[in-house]
């Protein structure tokens, strides 16, 4: 009866060997291959127990061989009776080697599930020596529990590992939590079995305070994977709710983009001379902004503030907009409201504060020379004071109601306004990508004075 208890109770440490190899499947992603199988088996958790016994018995052999002579008998019952810490040890080592290849928040999880099937593997070692106790305690709860990690641990990794990012460290901890009980479970049933009286009445298996407190463990266990379970099914839900969200935003910026796109073109088609400027001043904003190293972000929602600029100029009479000759101070002065009423315009747009700034700023000069305020440097806004170069280029470089210039020509008046008119760091970006050909001139003059085009399409070329 004592061998056949034997075979058992290592059939029960065996039968989480299932689960525990569908759940690595679902972890990796992918179906194992026959040596990865291999491989997983040799540091699964039952492993764990075999590498243990195995340690103490070579100890015990080289006692006996005389190798490990100074090891007396009660210092080697000592160590056996602290096996489980060395177990312990040993599985956190194995986790690591089960966890290895994956990263951040999946690892995490990679070292829970190892750490939740080392605990169903720690529950059942007692062994039995009545028959229905062997078949039910030894084979049967074994097997019921196995297929309970498979059902509530197992199984789900497949969704879990999607959602690996939104854990935190409180698994692991749980984990560690429910094997310190089991340590403690098993010092427990030392101490008690030193008096006789309990002793006697925990010999006998229904009453071992071990075996119902080992299973109080797995079944806490069970339940803490199904609250997890639970718990990234909901977070799963919070995070569609959030693409969907996201999704939205996108169509409202889509919508919010053409609505600006559509105001833009509303204050060119005011003046002919100016057709297509606002969308040219935002692509060269955009990628002024890029090359001052902002990110991708933060430039195009500067070249969306740099389409608004002149969004001011709706309040101004066609009269003066076209006019081609030389505008009176009265008139001059009337256009130069166009920045305050663009802010006036756009200053209640929340979410995008730029747009209101760029269009109130955009004429202040880095010496302080500009207009409405007269501020300069570091107190314009970074947005108005990229616009601000935006906008001279385009204008020098674009047939308005005055004539056009050479892209030489606005490049040498870009880089002797450097520190007076422009931010020194704003007007090298402009240069550089005027010389590494990144922007071009469009409506304009080629250096030989010929025109280079008059449809929207063609850019000049900077010969």
């Amino acid at each position: 009866m004592e061998t056949f208890s034997e075979i058992v109770f290592f059939i029960g440490q065996l039968v989480i060997l299932p689960p525990y190899l569908a759940a690595t499947s679902n972890l990796r992603g992918r179906k194992l291959s026959t040596g990865q199988v291999i491989k997983y088996i040799l540091i699964s958790p039952p492993f764990v127990y075999i590498y243990t016994i195995f340690l103490f018995g070579l100890i015990a052999a080289l006692k006996r061989a005389g190798v490990l002579s100074a090891l007396n008998e009660e210092s080697l019952q000592n160590a056996v009776a602290w096996g489980d810490l060395l177990a312990l040890f040993l599985s956190y080592l194995l986790a690591l080697f089960y966890s290895k290849g994956a990263k951040g928040k999946d690892k995490l999880l990679f070292f829970f599930v190892y750490l939740c099937f080392y605990i169903s593997r720690m529950v059942f070692d007692i062994t039995f020596s009545e028959l229905p106790e062997i078949l039910f305690f030894g084979l049967a709860v074994p097997c019921i529990f196995s297929y309970a990690m498979y059902r509530f641990l197992a199984k789900p990794l497949t969704e879990l590992a999607k959602m690996a990012k939104y854990l935190n460290a409180h698994i692991i901890v749980f984990a560690l939590l429910l094997q310190g009980l089991l340590i403690l479970r098993f010092h427990f049933n030392l101490f008690f079995m030193r008096y006789d009286f309990i002793s006697n009445i925990m010999m006998k298996k229904l009453w071992n305070v071990e075996l119902w407190f080992g299973y109080l463990i797995h079944i806490l266990l069970l339940v803490g994977c199904v609250m997890l379970k639970q718990y990234m099914s909901s977070i799963r839900e919070v995070a569609e709710k959030n693409d969907q969200l996201a999704q939205n935003n996108q169509k409202i910026t889509r919508i919010s983009i053409d609505a600006l796109k559509t105001l833009a073109a509303t204050v060119d088609a005011k003046d002919s001379y100016t057709n297509g400027h606002s969308m040219r001043v935002s692509r060269y904003a955009e990628k002024i902004a890029r090359k001052m190293g902002y990110d991708q972000t933060a430039a195009d929602t500067i070249g969306k503030a740099a389409m608004m600029h002149d969004i001011g100029k709706i309040g101004i009479p066609d009269a003066i907009l076209k006019k081609p000759a030389v505008l009176t101070k009265e008139e001059y002065d009337r256009i130069k409201t166009h920045s305050e009423k663009g802010y006036e315009i756009l200053q209640n747009m929340e979410y995008m504060p730029e747009l209101a700034l760029g269009a109130r700023y955009h004429h202040e000069r880095w010496d302080g020379g500009g207009y409405p305020e007269g501020i300069s440097g570091e107190d314009i806004p970074a947005v108005a004071r990229i616009t601000a170069a935006a906008d001279a280029y385009d204008a020098m470089t674009s047939n308005r109601a005055y004539s056009a210039m050479s892209v030489s020509y606005a490049r040498s008046e870009i880089e002797k306004n450097s520190g007076t008119q422009f931010d020194p760091r704003v007007a090298d970006a402009l240069l550089e990508l005027i010389d590494g050909n990144e922007i071009h001139g469009v409506y304009g003059v080629s250096d030989s004075g010929n025109e280079s085009g008059n449809d929207a399409g063609i850019h000049r070329r900077n010969r």
